[in-house]
C-alpha cells in the first residue's frame, strides 16, 4: 500500500510540475513570414513584443491571456510612425513603445490596457529628457521605464519616472 501511495504522490507531482508549450502562428500564411521577437512577459500571462514584415516595417504586438494578438502599427498612431516595437510589460499590462518616425526620430509611448475591449489606449510619455534618440527596454510594476540614448561620444542608460499610474482599467488575469 506504502508503495502505491508513493507511486501515485511521484505521478501527481510530475504533472503538477509539468512544462507546457504554447505558441502563435503570427505569419499571414504558409508564404508571408516575419521576423518576430519577444521582448516581454508579466506574471499575468501577456507577451509583447514586434514582427518586422516583408516590406521592412516593424509593428509592435501584445499577447493577451486568452490569446488574442494585439497588432500595434505606427500608421494607425497620431501622429503617424513608420516602426512600433513594444519593448516590455508590466504586471498592470501596461507596455512601453518606441515609436520611430520616417526621420529616424524616436519617441517614447506607453500604453494602457482595457480590458473590457481587449484593446490599448496610447499616449506620449511625459519628462523624456532626450527627444527622439532615447530608446526604451522595459518598465516595472511602478510605471519606471528603462533604455539607452547615445550622444556624440557616449551611451547613456535612463530610467524615468511616470508619476502618472494607469487610471481605472485593470488586466484581469484569465483563470
Amino acid at each position: 500500500m506504502k508503495s502505491l501511495f508513493t507511486f501515485l504522490f511521484s505521478v501527481l507531482l510530475f504533472h503538477a510540475n509539468a512544462q507546457t508549450l504554447e505558441e502563435v502562428n503570427l505569419s499571414l500564411n504558409a508564404s508571408t513570414l516575419f521576423d518576430t521577437y519577444t521582448t516581454g512577459i508579466n506574471n499575468r500571462g501577456f507577451v509583447c513584443g514586434y514582427y518586422v514584415n516583408l516590406g521592412g516595417i516593424k509593428a509592435g504586438y501584445v499577447i493577451n491571456a486568452k490569446g488574442k494578438v494585439i497588432i500595434l502599427q505606427g500608421s494607425s498612431m497620431t501622429p503617424s510612425f513608420t516602426h512600433v516595437t513594444v519593448e516590455g510589460i508590466n504586471d498592470s499590462c501596461t507596455i512601453v513603445l518606441s515609436a520611430t518616425d520616417g526621420s529616424g526620430n524616436i519617441s517614447l509611448y506607453k500604453g494602457y490596457y482595457d480590458s473590457l475591449q481587449e484593446s490599448y489606449q496610447l499616449q506620449a510619455v511625459s519628462g523624456n529628457g532626450q527627444p527622439n534618440v532615447a530608446k526604451p527596454y522595459g518598465i516595472n510594476n511602478l510605471n519606471v521605464y528603462t533604455g539607452w540614448y547615445p550622444n556624440s561620444t557616449d551611451r547613456w542608460l535612463f530610467t524615468l519616472n511616470d508619476s502618472s499610474a494607469s487610471s481605472n482599467l485593470e488586466c484581469r488575469q484569465v483563470l
